[in-house]
Parts: structure tokens; sequence; C-alpha cells
């Protein structure tokens, strides 16, 4: 019995014709690679934009709690704490908080204004004279925020309004 040979591929051909990678695939990978890190940066971005914001508006929301809780402390003097956005209290108790109140407002918001409201509630039950006057006071702090829209002149600043009303 004769066993036939089978020609097998020479070594030298199997040798160049797998070599490692070619200049292209890696340049290609590179590309891709890029591509990726860019949209991470990209998204790392907009997550500290939106962290910053977020930051703005609980400071916003801790400022109207902090007013409404004065408020509440000295609701027979509630309608002295009745200001503007602009505008400032004279004297008494009411001018120290709101004052204090405005400034850190001031402060901390970019373009950070506040005011205060107080209104007489027809809808609350009947106040005997030796009881407390019954107010719904209206708190809203203001504030500037810049939003990335798609104008021909960048981006614009927005103006972002919290409000609260209370029954004092």
């Amino acid at each position: 019995m004769h066993l036939s040979r089978i020609a097998a591929p020479s070594r030298r051909a199997f040798v160049f014709h797998h070599r490692g990678f070619s200049l292209l695939e890696v340049l290609v990978t590179l590309l891709l690679v890029a591509i990726g890190l860019l949209g991470v940066a990209g998204m790392q971005i907009a997550a500290i934009r939106l962290a910053d914001g977020a930051d703005v508006r609980s400071k916003g929301s801790t400022f109207i709690d902090g007013i409404a809780e004065r408020i509440q402390t000295n609701p027979n003097n509630a309608a002295a704490y009745a200001v503007s956005l602009t505008g400032s209290v004279s004297s008494g108790a009411a001018a120290a908080d709101v004052t204090a109140w405005k400034a850190s407002i001031a402060q901390a918001l970019p373009n950070g204004q506040g005011s205060i409201t107080v209104t007489p509630d027809g809808s609350c039950p009947a106040v005997t004279a030796s009881s407390r006057s019954c107010n719904l006071v209206t708190i809203v702090v203001q504030w500037s925020e810049i939003r990335a829209k798609r104008s021909a002149s960048g981006p614009s600043p927005e103006t972002v309004v919290f409000q609260s009303v209370v029954r004092v």
C-alpha cells in the first residue's frame, strides 16, 4: 500500500500571509477610540453643567424654606415681611430677617432676587381677636440661568422663578 503525499502549503507563504495588524487597521481602531473618548468627555461636561444647575435650584428652594420658617415663627407680624423684588423693609424684627434673606439670595444666586407678598386669607376658619391673623404668604425667589440655546448670538440667560405659597 502506497500513501500519497498531499502537498502542504509552504511555510514561507504562511508567514507572509499573516504578519499581524496592518497600519490601516490600527488607524481605524485609533479613530474609533478617539470618537468614544470625545463622547465620554461631552457627557462629563453635560453632567457637570446639570449638577451646577441642580445646586443653584436647591439653594433657591432652601431660601424659600428659610424665610417661610421665619415668618411662621412670627405670624402676627407676617404683613411686616412683605417686600418687592427691588424693595426693602424699613424697620422692625422683620426688617433684619428680610434684609439678611435678600442679601443671601443676591450673594448665592446669579442675579438673585426675592419678594414676599402677604394677603389676608378669606378661606381660613373664623379668627378670634385673641388668636393670630390668617394670611397667605407668597414667597418668590428668582435668578438667571444661562442655558445653551440655538441662536446666532450664543447662549442667552433665562430667568428661573421658584414660588411657594404658605398659610400663616
